[in-house]
């Protein structure tokens, strides 16, 4: 009796084990999304200290306005939140302003946005269609070292480091890194210094890298919810008049 008590304990042990083991990046944006939705925030504001690189050197720092709403918008403002001049991401669409004026604007779905927030609360099957769309393998997977802790790697085999690829960090499953060859150049994108944002998580600094340099770095400060913000606010016909 014993014995066939220990039988079934190994097989339960082993049937949930495997069950539960993640093996691809469709399952592994599921758990995140099981994990964080109705806990991860829909909105977020921040100034960030933005420093352009050359030759290793700074040669310009600008403050940069940004404000997130889900899903999938976000505004940025440059110099002040009153300025006419930024990007804004909205509805899968990239549009630059100048002077409160369109000079451009493309379909564009922004990874980080969906890496970093979308993917925490928005429907699974949109984020997989989405990262299909941008080009990620989903059936890839395997598992990387990334700042002493374990990470989940999308897009590519082990060793493989040139296929377009998101990194998630195991442990709290949030976005941490992207790596991609973009015209020709060697691109990494690192999220670095989380920091708790209620039930959810909020990184304070990204590094922009091309061929292994760094080409920009962003540095977060006042770190807030916003004030409510109407979501056709995200028109870019309004860009000029968006505050938060």
């Amino acid at each position: 009796m014993r014995t066939r008590l220990l039988i079934v304990f190994f097989v339960s042990f082993v049937f949930f084990g495997c069950s539960s083991r993640i093996n691809n990046g469709k399952e592994l944006i599921k758990k995140i999304h099981n994990t964080y939705d109705g806990k991860w925030f829909k909105k977020i504001a921040f100034e960030q200290n933005s420093y352009f690189y050359k030759n290793d050197s700074i040669y310009k720092k600008q403050i940069w306005y940004e404000t997130y709403q889900f899903p999938g918008k976000l505004a940025i403002k440059y110099d002040s939140i009153s300025s006419g001049d930024g990007l804004l991401f909205a509805n899968d669409t990239l549009s630059v302003f100048r002077a409160g004026e369109i000079i451009s604007q493309k379909r564009r779905i922004h990874d980080l946005v969906v890496l970093s927030m979308d993917i925490c609360s928005q429907d699974v099957g949109k984020t997989i269609s989405q990262l299909n769309e941008l080009g990620y393998d989903l059936t890839k997977m395997h598992i990387n070292i990334w700042n002493g802790k374990e990470a989940y790697v999308v897009g590519a085999e082990k060793g493989d480091t040139t296929s377009k690829q998101f990194w998630i960090e195991k442990e709290r499953l949030i976005f941490v890194r992207m790596l991609s060859i973009e015209n020709g150049q060697y691109k990494e994108i690192i999220f670095d210094d989380y920091t708790k944002f209620n039930d959810s998580w909020i990184e304070q600094t990204v590094i922009f890298k091309l061929d292994g340099k760094i080409f920009m770095k962003e540095e977060y400060f006042n770190i807030r919810a916003p004030n409510s913000i109407n979501p056709n606010n995200f028109n870019p016909n309004n860009f000029k008049n968006l505050k938060w």
